[in-house]
């Protein structure tokens, strides 16, 4: 014989008072919990930078030839100092000296009665084409390395090397060419997070990239030698003075999205929740380390008193790097 069942069910109000006090808890937790996720966040976006950083570095000591990374501006942040959202790796092409192996080039010391500049000109069609001011050529197949300065029609102008006389030299050539995208697929940092282009730079006395001061902000590249050091082919910065320090920090405060005047907003330099990844120009080792939030201050980021403190704030990074090593 069937007999009816006397447990008892949740009654509709139970469900909602119930419902009502994980709501209540949730939203006093959220504001705590918060800052911790946005921590994690952007922690885990410096662990992708370090990574691909380094994969760099292994990649440039494997084939014996610089590679490094591109930071990409993205679009509508270049007045404002700049952000990345996306990582390139890029390597230098083999040294190049013609389809034939039978080309030739010539460089011609400066003619000051005909207004002609120091010069490299060459019969390579690709080269006429394809070769960029920072490309560097040799001709001869000995002597100094020549820095081009300017492509014009009918010649490249050099760079003055600074030891070396010049004298008139032709032959066949050697061509270092620009860094170029390898088939590395690009990577795209967690969403939410960047890397604010604008603190970014070397040393701790608040040198940044020159783009990043005077607007129209350019991408940046981090070059590693087979050898582990690094370089920046960028205009006016070619080698770095100091560690190089990338800010990792959150969209939504870059000074192309940030209300200053808004309440409890602040730059990336100054927010605990971000990170410093810090590269080493000798040897390339890359670590990372928190930002100082004691530059939160008075939350003044004009532009001398950010200066301070974002030297103050790298200054921190390298403190912490010498002490326990980053994570």
């Amino acid at each position: 014989m069937r007999t009816r069942s006397k447990e008892k069910g949740l009654t509709l109000i139970e469900l909602l008072v119930v419902g009502t006090i994980i709501l209540i808890l949730a939203v006093i937790a959220l504001p705590l919990v918060k800052p911790m996720i946005d921590s994690q966040q952007t922690r885990s976006a410096s662990q992708v930078v370090s990574t691909y950083l380094n994969r760099a570095k292994n990649r440039a000591r494997l084939t014996g030839r610089p590679c490094g990374v591109r930071f990409e501006v993205f679009p509508g942040t270049e007045e404002w100092g700049g952000a990345s959202l996306v990582m390139r790796q890029v390597e230098v092409p083999p040294v190049y000296t013609g389809f034939m192996g039978t080309e030739t080039g010539s460089v011609l010391p400066a003619d000051y009665v005909s207004g002609l500049p120091l010069r490299f000109v060459c019969d390579d069609p690709y080269l006429q084409r394809t070769l960029r001011p920072g490309n560097r050529v040799q001709v001869g197949g000995n002597g100094p390395y020549y820095t081009i300065k300017e492509a014009l029609p009918s010649y490249f102008t050099l760079e003055e090397p600074v030891t070396t006389p010049t004298a008139a030299r032709a032959g066949k050539f050697r061509v270092q060419l620009a860094p170029r995208p390898t088939m590395t697929p690009p990577v795209a940092l967690p969403q939410g997070t960047v890397v604010d282009l604008k603190y970014s730079g070397c040393g701790v006395d608040y040198w940044n990239f020159d783009g990043a001061v005077f607007g129209n902000a350019y991408d940046v590249t981090v070059m590693f030698s087979p050898s582990g050091e690094i370089s920046l082919p960028a205009e006016g910065s070619p080698y770095p003075v100091g560690p190089l320090f990338l800010l990792i920090g959150r969209w939504d405060q870059i000074p192309a999205v940030r209300d200053s005047g808004e309440e409890g907003s602040w730059p990336n330099w100054a927010d605990g929740r971000n990170y410093w990844v810090v590269v080493q120009p000798q040897s390339g080792l890359v670590t990372t380390a928190e930002v100082n939030p004691i530059t939160l201050a008075d939350g003044d980021d004009d532009i001398d008193p950010g200066q301070v403190r974002v030297a103050r704030s790298r200054e921190f990074a390298t403190q912490i790097k010498r002490n326990i090593g980053g994570y």
